[in-house]
Parts: C-alpha cells; structure tokens; sequence
C-alpha cells in the first residue's frame, strides 16, 4: 500500500487534535483566568531504505535515505502568561498581578485551627490537609454563604491564615468555637502576625467577637504635642478582664481657667486630678445593679497621675498635653464594611471605626506551573512535572522566613480575564485547517494511483 495515504492519516489526526485546541481556546475567550494552549507537532518513524556510508578512499560518503511515515502531536503546552486585568468594583474580587495562585479546598471545615492544611514556615512547603483536597486556581470571583465563609463560584473553600496580635492569644478565627471570627487590632503598636503555621478556610462574617480587654500596666494614648508625657506615662489596670456592659473611654486633658488636669470617662462631668486618687470618683456612665458606677466601683487603678496633680505652673506646656485610652467590654460588633489588600489581608471597619483583621488569602507558586494539571472549573492540581507548591509566608514573620517578595500583589475589585489572542487564534486554525486539506489531498492522490494499478490489467 501507498505510505502517502497513511502518512496523510496522522496528519488528519494531529491537526484535528491542533483545530480541537483552537476550538477549546476560542470557547473560552471570556473565561476568567483562562490560560490558553498551544500544540507542537514531531515527525514519526522513518523508513531507512539506504543506510549512511563513511568516505572511502576512491569515493565520498553517502547519506541515509529515509522515507518519513506521518506526523505526530509532540506535545499540548499552556501558556500561564497573566490575562489582562479588568476592574469589576467588587469587593469580593481579586486579581493576582504577578505570580501566584490562590490555594482552595473542600473538604469538612476543621475542628481546630491546628487541624487543618499545615504550611512549614521555615521551607514554605505545605504538609497534610488532614481530610481537605487542596487544588490551586487565578480566578479570585469569590463569594460567601450565608455563614460568611469565602468560596470560589463552586463553593470551594478559600484558604488562609489566621491572624492575632503580636504576642496576643486571640486569632482572628477560632475552629475550636465552631469557626468564630474575632477582632484583632488591625493598628496594633505590637503588630500583627499568623497565629498559627496552618492554612484555615477564611471568613468574612457581617459581626466579630471582642474580647473583654485584659490590661495590665497599659500606657495611655498620648494625643498631645508637650513632654511631659514622655517622661511620665499614665498607665490602666483593670485587674483582669473588663467584662462589663460598656466600654470605658477614658481621657486626660488640660483646663486653661482651673489650671488643672481634668479626667473624664466616656464624656461625663470631669474630675479634676488634684491627687492621685481623685479619678476614683470620675462617673462612667455603666449601671451595675441599678447603680451607677464610677472607675473604683470597677476595680479600674490609672498610676502615673501623680505629677498631674494640683495647679499646674507652666500652662503653655500643659495645654498640649492629653491623653486617650479606651478599655473595651466583651461585645460582638457589627462591620460596616471590609476590604483585601496587596498583601491578601482582609480588613474589616467595625461600627464603632476600629479596624479588624479576618485572616489572610494564602498564596502558592510552582516551579513549573504550566506543569499543572487542568482539573476544569478554573482550577488546578499538582503533578509530578509541576514541583511542589511553595507557600507564601504570612505577614508579620521573620524577616529571613520572608518570601513574599516573590508573589504578586492581590488587587480588590478586578479580575484576571483570558489570555487568548483571537487573532493569533483564528490564524492558527487557517493554517491547520489548509494542513488537514492538504493531508486529505495526499490520501484522495494515493488512492488514485491504486485506481491506476488496478485498470492496468484491462
């Protein structure tokens, strides 16, 4: 039989396999995140009829002659070249700029923040899941349930970690009550940092938890622009945890006609501190027992007051002195609003203005991610050509553990879109179309000459 007719076979097969690429690419013109491919073609076996000969002494040598049997697909390649970001206004929508994936899984939620994916933080490898297939996606459409978990469009879980206050107890999300979200001081002067190695599914609830302030020796905002507090700091003790029902506000502040520091606690009548114990009388509006309690009914103590007491001689250096500090009650508190920023954290303004943290959008990069393998529905999973995931490291860790340089930057309100070029698209079909016409014509060409052999015995 003719070779050109089987030759002529494959190449109807790997450009039906290339226009069935294409066809895919095109498809998914719109879809967010969408990473495009390419196929690359390899020639088959060939036939050696005359084998190569070496140069002799009276003649030169001679090359092999070779008759190639066909075409094959070499191999189908991903471009992971970031799409075009598109802005969408939402809150609820990130795009990553640079490198990067968003780590999702499904999976039961965890029984405890330790019971979830671990993350080494030393080599940002990631460990167990402990029950949760993880898989990796760029399209950051995510939306919450009813129970303010953060879920990709197929209600995948979108995983992160938990934040607390440098040297603080609280996490931002507690699994082990049930997945209870509570305020941590986005602003606070001891900074913030991962309370925990392990990756948590993240959530954004409409109310977070306030824990009773637990202060101890804790120095007053100073607000003024004197120095006398610089020197001598005031300091609040609430002998433990203040669990009444309201916060207490507490401020110091200069009064030009009296000569004298005035305290007052939540704006009620200030006391005038003419000795160090006379805050004790200050009203703070909180009714316990029918009774309105002033700061000694509450077992509050303030030390370093002493130096501001009676008439005050230099009143141009006092008038710039004031002090703030707000002792806050156990609450749940209501968000007015939230945010994700550059680094993946997100931010929440309660309705009293402070600024909470709910945890931070966990990232991961692979050596070879166009090794990754398609598992549909914008997402990816490992493969043995891929590597292994490395984590991004959370915010607030040791400098030499910092690895998030090597990331790209979340940005709310866009989108990543397509990265298909229609034009190069609908070229690339043109020719693979002409290359599956011309593979039928060898075959249509063959089978004439096997007419031809057949009428010569006529």
């Amino acid at each position: 039989m003719i070779k050109s007719m089987y030759s002529g076979i494959t190449g109807l097969k790997a450009n039906q396999t290339k226009l069935d690429v294409i066809g895919n690419n095109i498809a998914n013109v719109g879809t967010t995140s969408f990473k495009s491919q390419s196929v690359n073609f390899k020639d088959a076996l060939s036939q050696t009829l005359n084998s190569s000969s070496a140069p002799g002494y009276s003649v030169g040598g001679t090359n092999a002659s070779q008759i190639g049997l066909g075409v094959q697909v070499g191999s189908i390649v991903t471009n992971m070249a970031q799409g075009n970001l598109q802005t969408t206004g939402s809150n609820l929508d990130v795009a990553l700029d640079g490198d990067g994936f968003f780590i999702v899984a499904r999976g039961a939620t965890p029984v405890s923040n330790n019971s979830s994916v671990s993350v080494d933080s030393t080599y940002h490898t990631m460990g167990a899941g402990n029950g949760l297939e993880v898989s990796y996606t760029r399209d950051g459409s995510f939306a919450l349930d009813s129970e303010g978990n953060l879920l990709t469009s197929d209600g995948y879980r979108v995983m992160g970690y938990p934040i607390s206050e440098k040297g603080g107890n609280v996490a931002s999300i507690d699994y082990a009550s049930n997945g209870t979200c509570n305020f941590v001081d986005a602003d606070s002067k001891k900074g913030i940092a991962a309370s925990s190695d392990n990756l948590v599914p993240l959530k954004i609830t409409d109310t977070v938890h306030v824990s009773a302030s637990n202060y101890n020796k804790v120095e007053m905002t100073y607000t003024g622009s004197g120095v006398v507090a610089d020197v001598n700091p005031i300091t609040v003790s609430t002998g433990g945890s203040y669990k009444y029902d309201g916060d207490l506000n507490i401020t110091v502040s200069f009064n030009a006609e009296s000569k004298m520091y005035m305290l007052s606690v939540n704006g009620n009548t200030p006391v005038s501190i003419e000795n160090k114990d006379s805050y004790k009388t200050a009203k703070t509006g909180i009714t316990v027992d029918g009774k309105e309690t002033t700061l000694a009914d509450l077992g509050i103590t303030i030390d370093g007051l002493d130096n501001y007491t009676g008439v005050q001689t230099d009143v141009n250096a006092a008038k710039k002195d004031s002090f703030n500090l707000v002792v806050y009650a156990e609450a749940d508190k209501k968000i007015r609003n939230f945010s994700i920023e550059k680094d993946g954290l997100i931010k929440g303004v309660l309705e009293d203005g402070r600024v909470t943290v709910f945890g931070q959008i966990a990232m991961a990069s692979f050596k070879n991610p166009a090794g990754l393998e398609k598992q549909g529905n914008n997402l990816y999973s490992v493969s043995s050509n891929s590597g292994n995931p490395v984590v991004r490291s959370a915010t607030g860790c040791e400098e030499i553990n910092d690895n998030s340089s090597g990331f790209g930057s979340a940005l709310n309100g866009y989108l990543e879109m397509s990265n298909v070029d229609l034009s190069e698209q609908f070229t690339e079909m043109i020719v693979a179309s002409r290359a599956f016409q011309a593979s039928s014509k060898a075959i249509t060409t063959g089978d004439e000459i096997l007419q031809e052999l057949v009428n010569l015995k006529r």
